[in-house]
């Protein structure tokens, strides 16, 4: 009996140290999903890491989003800023079409950054997490793109070449 089960334990074994290379693999094929629901599910809402709103646009906004086209090239922000609104995050665009998505099989992590430095300033400025996901949005993620594709992953690899 062992001689036909061991061949698929011995393969399970080898599947589970890849586990965390393939997460991650799955994490960086889907970047441009993950990094929609931050920027569409929290900072289009204002909402920080932790699904708390960060703050709100008050009525002197919008005059000095009028006064501060130089500061931006002469673009106006993207979406309107009205008075008890949360913040979106988006002036000119700068945050969102900067955000990139990093793996690090090593750690078994991945990091959601800016890369011109926009979280970190804003991170700075707001005294909040910005860059992780909230629990919501993860659990989303886990349930709808990590594990089914894992799944997937074990029980192909756990057959392959063996039946």
């Amino acid at each position: 009996m062992s001689t036909v089960i061991d061949p698929f334990i011995k393969r399970l074994d080898e599947i589970e140290k890849r586990i965390p290379r393939y997460l991650n693999r799955i994490v960086i094929d889907n970047a441009e999903i993950i990094l929609s629901i931050i920027k569409d599910n929290q900072l289009a809402k204002g909402l920080n890491s932790f699904g708390n709103v960060v703050g709100y646009y008050e009525s002197i906004t919008s005059l000095y989003a009028f006064n501060d086209r130089k500061a931006t090239s002469g673009r106006f922000p993207k979406t309107e800023k009205r008075a008890g609104q949360p913040y979106n995050f988006e002036w000119t665009g700068e945050l969102f079409d900067s955000l990139n998505l990093k793996g690090n099989v090593n750690k078994n992590e991945y990091e959601i950054f800016s890369s011109v430095g926009k979280i970190k300033k804003l991170e700075g400025i707001y005294n909040t997490k910005l860059g992780d996901l909230t629990e919501e949005n993860n659990e989303w993620i886990n349930q709808n793109i990590l594990l089914p594709k894992l799944y997937e992953y074990i029980m192909t690899e756990s057959i392959r070449g063996l039946i």
